[in-house]
This record gives structure tokens, sequence and C-alpha cells, in this order.
């Protein structure tokens, strides 16, 4: 579950060092990105942020389901538990039955 939701979750980090490092970065006044000057960074496109944000919002929709399920799984285990103590109960209780059913054709022999 956590690689669904790590690798996107890094590629919106990187995205996102990119645009604070091309906001940070020192140019003269006026100047544009020029690819002579070093000290400028490009800023990463809208598009890889568009993707970037569909893939973060299958991966939480994904999470979303995986959670809704485990609570399924959670659920069905607390009641295979009960299940089993009533079996036992049940169980018990045929046995103690027998017992004495036994106890009775015993007697009446």
């Amino acid at each position: 579950m956590r690689e669904i939701l790590s690798v996107p979750l890094a590629q919106f980090e990187t995205l996102t060092n990119q645009l604070f490092v091309s906001l940070s970065t020192v140019t003269p006044a006026g100047a544009s990105y020029s690819l002579s000057n070093p000290l400028t960074a490009p800023a990463p496109d809208v598009e890889s942020f568009a993707q970037c944000e569909a893939a973060l919002a299958e991966a939480l929709n994904q999470a979303r389901l995986h959670q809704i399920k485990q609570r399924r799984i959670e659920h069905l285990k607390e009641e295979i538990v009960s299940l089993d103590w009533r079996l036992n109960d049940i169980c018990e209780q045929l046995k103690r039955d027998k017992g004495e059913l036994e106890d009775i054709i015993r007697e009446a022999e």
C-alpha cells in the first residue's frame, strides 16, 4: 500500500522542489530564463503537475478502497471469532447432552 502512495508523492516532491528552486534562483532585474545563464532553473511545466495530481488522486482513491476493504476484513475476522466461540459452546453443550442421554439409556436398560 505504501508503494502506491510513495511514488506519486515522491514525484510531487520533486516537482515542487524544482518549482521552488526556479522561483528562488537569482536573475538580473528584467531578465528572463536563458540557457546560457547557469543561475536560473526552469520551472516544471503545468502538465507535469496535472499528471502528478492525477496520479495522486488515483493513489488516494486506491488507498481509500484499501481501507474500506481492510475494515471489512477486520469485521469478518471479529465475526469469525464470535462464531467460533458460539460453535465451541454448542459442541460443549452437545457433549453434555450426549452424556446425559447415555446416562438415561443406561438407567433404562
